[in-house]
């Protein structure tokens, strides 16, 4: 579905049902497409607020996943697992704000794809290219065939 300048709607405009964790559970996401809701041209739209959760797909579904990023301080999102062999990698890229100022972050933004039936686990780290990651982010996936 389509917003107002043709772009996707986010999770925030169309969230899922979310399925409440009971003591050391994963949360659980359920996606559009997975209960059946979704239009065909649909794409789920992630961003850190899945962090640490599990989200369940159906094969050949898309989706983005958007973490805010700023590489003039040095830091970098790096994928640290890609979420195989259960979802593939297929787009990398990163989007400068409009404004365009000096020293301002943007979004980092990877597009993923349920490849086959199974599970995986996609992880990223915040780090400079020395060191310790300054954050991570956790995402698992588990895709029906």
């Amino acid at each position: 579905m389509l917003g107002r300048h043709g772009r996707a709607r986010t999770l925030a405009q169309t969230p899922p049902r979310r399925i409440q964790s009971r003591h050391g559970q994963r949360q659980r996401i359920e996606t559009r497409a997975r209960r059946g809701r979704a239009p065909e041209n649909f794409m789920e739209q992630l961003d850190e607020s899945v962090d640490g959760r599990e989200i369940e797909l159906t094969a050949g579904q898309e989706f983005e996943l958007t973490l805010r990023e700023n590489p003039s301080t040095g830091f970098r999102w790096r994928v640290t697992a890609d979420g195989s062999p259960a979802c593939a990698l297929v787009r990398d890229g990163f989007r400068a704000p409009n404004e365009g100022r000096p020293g301002q972050g943007g979004s980092h933004i990877w597009q993923f794809r349920a490849a086959q039936a199974g599970q995986g686990r996609i992880e990223m780290s915040y780090t400079r290219t020395a060191g310790e990651a300054a954050r991570t982010f956790t995402l698992s996936v588990r895709v029906a065939g």
